[in-house]
């Protein structure tokens, strides 16, 4: 299990009409081993500012970043050039009773969830699991992989 991860850094901007970020270098996320994109719940100095996608920054930077929303920074109290305290839990990856039910159930779901990649799993799941109600979970985990709300009905 990937325990709760500290760091430091610095809010960027690259331009105005982009959203502000933190690069975190390789080295504080080693212990975590990661090989792809990963949801974290991450808070700044100490306030939560929600689920993120930690993304790998790419050729020419050794670093991984989150997003940060105008209202993330604006609630942290942090602007561009910020020096931040960046917690980093991993986000739960427990598939939603919802959708497991209908993978268990359903053959063909079972074999579309099985071909979708890591992160596209992790956005429909993320996306079931936002339902207020246990009918609106069941709606989205069919639409999300069989097309459809329900049985059809004539």
């Amino acid at each position: 299990m990937m325990s709760r991860l500290e760091a430091r850094s610095v809010v960027e901007r690259k331009h105005p009409s982009l959203p502000r970020f933190l690069a975190i270098p390789s080295d504080a996320l080693a212990p975590w081993q990661l090989r792809e994109t990963t949801m974290v719940e991450a808070d700044v100095n100490g306030v939560a500012i929600g689920w993120r996608s930690l993304k790998r920054w790419g050729p020419g930077r050794d670093c991984w970043f989150i997003d940060l929303t105008d209202a993330q920074c604006r609630a942290a109290r942090v602007e561009t050039g910020d020096r931040v305290s960046l917690g980093l839990r991993p986000a739960p990856t427990r598939v939603p009773d919802a959708l497991d039910r209908l993978l268990r159930t359903n053959r063909s779901a079972r074999r579309r969830w099985d071909a979708l990649s890591p992160a596209r799993r992790r956005q429909v799941a993320e996306h079931v699991r936002a339902g207020k109600r246990s009918e609106t979970r069941v709606r989205r985990a069919r639409q999300a992989l069989l097309g459809r709300a329900g049985p059809r009905r004539r």
